[in-house]
């Protein structure tokens, strides 16, 4: 997961974060890391103006990824299915994968198992964090398993789509951040059979 101050939809000091990106990328195959994940921001439809420059820049990273080897994974962040599928099918310079992270459906209201099951061929890597949802639509990270994400669906959704990666637990608000990962993971275990 490659931190950035700025995503890829904002155009200014574009060129020096996708120079930061391809060098990442370079430092990821090094270090033998199989893919790096970037945060691409709020993406329109091709309706909208940032939608080619996000296409002509993916293409141009993905070139760069499949040459030396290591895979460039997007988070879906707050944009939805139809809209992630649009921009990868217009992506065919080289492999643009996704980073499924499950506290981002919960805060944007979508559906992971429609998500899943149109996306999962582009799927790398999956995040597990777990979320509760305010009336007011607001969202906060919860400990994995004490919020909205349905884990006894989730797990057997994943299983059938035949993903073989990894599934990482992660917590990034709290007092208890190592805590709650490892009673996640026990958790999580305890759904499977």
């Amino acid at each position: 997961r490659l931190p950035a101050r700025r995503t890829l939809v904002d155009p200014e000091f574009l060129d020096e974060r996708v120079s930061q990106i391809r060098s990442a990328l370079e430092f990821a195959w090094r270090m033998k890391a199989p893919c790096l994940i970037i945060h691409p921001g709020t993406i329109q439809s091709t309706d909208n103006s940032n939608f080619p420059m996000i296409c002509e820049v993916l293409n141009d990273l993905a070139r760069h990824a499949s040459h030396i080897g290591t895979d460039l994974c997007i988070a879906c962040e707050r944009n939805s299915s139809a809209v992630i599928r649009e921009l990868l099918s217009h992506v065919t310079a080289g492999f643009i994968g996704i980073d499924f992270d499950t506290a981002e459906m919960v805060y944007t209201r979508q559906d992971p198992e429609k998500t899943i099951r149109e996306l999962y061929s582009w799927i790398k890597s999956y995040r597990l964090r777990d979320a509760v949802r305010e009336m007011d639509g607001e969202g906060s990270e919860v400990p994995l398993g004490k919020g909205m994400v349905m884990w006894d669906q989730f797990l057997p959704l994943v299983l059938e789509t035949g993903y073989q990666g990894w599934l990482t637990v992660d917590r990034t608000q709290g007092e208890r951040k190592l805590e709650d990962c490892r009673s996640g993971i026990s958790y999580l275990n305890s759904l499977l059979p």
